[in-house]
């Protein structure tokens, strides 16, 4: 049977720049980043891409992005094979991996291919590269599942708060929005994402926070106002607890 993906280009880039910071893929595209950090936007979602993140991002979809720290990534161009039975949905943006080690260990056999021999040298770079799209698209599809699971009050729970994050709101608030009391909310909530509301609640705080952090040069103060933190001291602390170091410190290790 006919493979789904074929393999245009792919090499290894190292950047402090990108030659287009805005528009669209010529292909379809996956960057792997092992040194550095940057900021793409799509859709007007904003990501921090680190070290060790995937993004894919189809040749449909308009981009924004700029580099934050000298990089090195992975770049990996393919369109779809007109020929196959079925044509695979490609998700787009900054993809959560799990088995990261798995593509560690697949960009290392890539790197170790020789080129003396392009047509062997493409057949394994080829294999190589569907690995890595196929992980990604099984991981994408039971991450799917996985939230289907989840009944109706989970599910506006989930959405009011990443809709209000940037806000003071509440417990009291989240299961109004749900329609549910706080002991159903929160074994809900527990089953379907492994924490309770308020943790995904700061999880969402921490994770815009981090991103201003190394992509904008606001104050400490706005971005604790910005991400809903009543204060700075709050702020610093779920942090810390977080990532280990201060605000402050882990933006002097970025940038």
């Amino acid at each position: 049977m006919q493979q789904p993906f074929i393999l245009i280009d792919s090499k290894i880039t190292v950047r402090d720049k990108f030659q287009m910071n805005e528009g669209y893929q010529p292909t379809n595209a996956i960057f792997v980043l092992k040194k550095g950090s940057f900021e793409i936007d799509i859709n007007g979602v904003a990501s921090l891409i680190k070290a060790g993140d995937v993004v894919i991002l189809p040749d449909y979809v308009r981009f924004k992005r700029r580099i934050l720290s000298h990089t090195e990534f992975f770049y990996i161009k393919f369109r779809l094979n007109d020929k196959c039975p079925f044509k695979p949905v490609i998700p787009y943006g900054k993809m959560d991996i799990k088995d990261k080690t798995r593509i560690y260990s697949d960009l290392e056999l890539y790197e170790r291919i020789p080129d003396s021999d392009p047509k062997y040298a493409l057949y394994f770079k080829t294999h190589i590269m569907e690995d890595i799209l196929y992980q990604v698209l099984l991981e994408q599809s039971l991450s799917a599942q996985e939230a289907s699971i989840s009944d109706r009050v989970t599910a506006a729970a989930a959405e009011f708060i990443s809709k209000s994050y940037d806000r003071r709101i509440t417990l009291a608030d989240i299961c109004a929005a749900a329609g549910c009391n706080s002991t159903t909310l929160n074994t809900k909530f527990n089953s379907a994402f492994g924490m309770p509301p308020i943790g995904y609640l700061i999880s969402l705080r921490l994770k815009r926070a981090e991103e201003l952090l190394l992509g904008s040069s606001y104050t400490l103060e706005f971005i604790a106002e910005k991400c809903g933190f009543s204060s700075v001291y709050y702020f610093s602390t779920s942090f810390k607890k977080k990532y280990g170091v201060s605000p402050s410190a882990y933006r002097r290790m970025y940038i």
